[in-house]
């Protein structure tokens, strides 16, 4: 388990003390400030067999992978957006309040954020398509 450690001395005693910020808090942290965006649906948390699997926001740490070190974070993010909205607006207002966030709450600076959108969601129901007919199959040509 990666930790954040900060050592201070401080000014009325000769004391030491350690502050530890825990990856899984950072992680929260990055969830909570994407749920904050206009346009984000949810987390995804993978893909099994070719379909995204978006996350419920009471996990809001799940679609999120951070790195923590003494001082600097990085985030890694996957995200499903609102059909409708500017994929690069909605990533760049992700971008500027997870950085925000983590830095006002942890005191880390935040070196890097990535981003990847793993689908789009439609609010309303689609209506089911008829399936097309499958052609007839020729006999191959290679063995």
């Amino acid at each position: 388990m990666t930790k954040a450690k900060e050592t201070k001395k401080t000014d009325d005693k000769d004391m030491r003390f350690q502050v530890v910020v825990e990856k899984n808090v950072v992680a929260k942290i990055a969830g909570l400030a994407v749920k904050e965006v206009e346009g984000v649906t949810g987390m995804a948390g993978g893909i099994k067999d070719g379909i995204t699997t978006i996350l419920p926001w009471s996990k809001v740490e799940r679609g999120v992978n951070v790195e923590v070190g003494t001082s600097e974070v990085a985030v890694d993010l996957s995200v499903v957006i609102q059909f409708g909205h500017n994929i690069p607006d909605v990533t760049e207002r992700i971008k500027k309040n997870v950085c925000e966030r983590i830095e006002i709450m942890t005191g880390y600076t935040v070196v890097e954020i990535n981003i990847s959108v793993s689908d789009i969601r439609l609010d309303e129901v689609q209506p089911e398509m008829e399936p097309e007919p499958v052609p007839e199959q020729k006999p191959s040509r290679v063995k």
